[in-house]
């Protein structure tokens, strides 16, 4: 039935539209029908597709050999045949092409699944384009990943059908010519992933940059990989060597700024709970097991311990207000309005202890004075010396030459009136002490 047609018959009745030939109303029927009419077109074309789909393995085949039987019979077919079947069947040149190649060239392992309408059509005729050894390759890979094969679409089996390709295509540089000897090992791998994932198997192993790190490495780079491995590792050691020497520095100022809270908060007869309670700094009972370790020295320091100052507090936070202490050359007590006096120390509470201890490499006195200080040697091995600072520097304190050295730690000395003799220099006797741990 034509659809303006069967329109007309439905809104006539109601009296409300003019439908003569010529009007307004008749002219927007008519456009609905021809669109009604076009869909209903497509949707029959459609399932007469689908019933193809799923039956062609004995439709198709049993039309064509019909045509041909009537052929040897002295029947004429001017033209192509297939031509004659695609319109036997009713269905376009290009799908009865399409169809053709589905059913000569699928591999059986795919059929079943294309057969009950799993397999899509864009998605078979893809495989059906390959080899039948790399349709079973794609097939086993998908089932070994646990994947139902017959689910994928054409874009799917396409990509691997792809790198696959490009696996057939390579010939080994490494000894000799001929085909590569791995290519089974990089089917593997290349099954073993998802299908948009990059494959690094399109050329041979000895040029690929992930050769160290592939167990789909070929065999017969074993040697190479043994030598790759064991130039990454010591690379490592070297590069973790190096980074642990930079960061050296830091790590002692860490453990000095420990070693320093752990004897004021002795001094002040409080818990480490008491404390962080205090001072507002909230303390679950990880951190106050965390800060009892740090204070006695038994747990791993690095650059980026924290410090007992609050759960984000780092020694970048506290060197900030060091700089900017020293920068305006005045006291951090002075800068925190503990103090009037630009160079002095907040009064102390009555009865409270006041400790000197050792300040880590990368800090300075503030003024001048006289120091003990522990320099680094560069062997693993740091020395100690009585000195002098001053004008930014530690000096000797009998010829006043700058130690050249870097410092590791350094403790401010009480000032002695009248000292009896001269502090001897680095490395003549008195007052050089080495110490023979390394540091760290």
């Amino acid at each position: 039935m034509i659809h303006q047609d069967y329109l007309a018959s439905l809104l006539r009745p109601l009296g409300v539209y003019d439908l003569r030939e010529g009007t307004v109303n008749r002219g927007e029927l008519e456009a609905y029908g021809v669109r009604l009419d076009h869909m209903a077109g497509e949707l029959e074309d459609t399932a007469r597709e689908m019933n193809l789909t799923t039956a062609e393995g004995f439709g198709l085949e049993r039309v064509e050999e019909l045509l041909y039987q009537l052929k040897e019979e002295g029947y004429e077919f001017p033209g192509r045949m297939r031509d004659h079947v695609a319109e036997a069947c009713k269905v376009s040149k290009s799908k009865l092409s399409r169809l053709k190649i589905i059913r000569e060239n699928l591999e059986e392992s795919w059929r079943p699944g294309y057969e009950k309408g799993d397999l899509a059509e864009s998605a078979a005729y893809a495989l059906a384009q390959m080899p039948q050894a790399r349709q079973r390759v794609i097939y086993d890979g998908l089932a070994a990943q646990g994947k139902c094969p017959s689910t994928k679409s054409e874009y799917t089996v396409k990509n691997y059908g792809d790198s696959l390709a490009k696996v057939d295509e390579i010939n080994c540089q490494t000894y000799g010519s001929g085909p590569c000897v791995n290519r089974e090992a990089m089917r593997k791998r290349i099954m073993g992933q998802d299908s948009y994932s990059y494959s690094y198997c399109r050329q041979c192993c000895g040029d690929c940059p992930e050769l160290i790190r592939c167990k789909y490495a070929c065999p017969m780079l074993a040697e190479r990989v043994k030598v790759l491995k064991e130039d990454a590792k010591a690379r490592r050691q070297q590069e973790k060597k190096a980074a642990e020497t930079k960061s050296l520095p830091k790590v002692e100022q860490i453990k000095a700024l420990w070693a320093r809270f752990a004897q004021a908060r002795a001094a002040s007869g409080k818990t480490a709970e008491e404390f962080c309670h205090g001072v507002g700094i909230y303390c679950p009972v990880s951190f106050i097991e965390e800060m009892e370790q740090l204070e006695q020295g038994k747990a791993r320091i690095t650059q980026d311990t924290r410090l007992p100052f609050g759960l984000s507090c780092g020694l970048s936070e506290v060197q900030r207000y060091v700089k900017a202490a020293d920068l305006l050359g005045v006291s951090l007590d002075y800068l925190l309005c503990r103090t009037d006096d630009p160079a002095g120390s907040a009064p102390q509470p009555e009865g409270q202890l006041v400790l000197n201890g050792w300040m880590p490499g990368g800090t300075l006195p503030s003024a001048g004075c006289d120091a003990v200080a522990d320099f680094d040697l560069g062997t693993g091995k740091t020395v100690r010396e009585v000195c002098r600072f001053f004008n930014g520097r530690f000096h000797f304190a009998s010829s006043r030459a700058a130690i050249e050295l870097p410092v590791v730690r350094w403790m401010v000395l009480p000032p002695v009136e009248d000292a009896p003799k001269p502090v001897p220099e680095l490395g003549t006797g008195a007052g050089c002490v080495e110490q023979e741990e390394a540091h760290g």
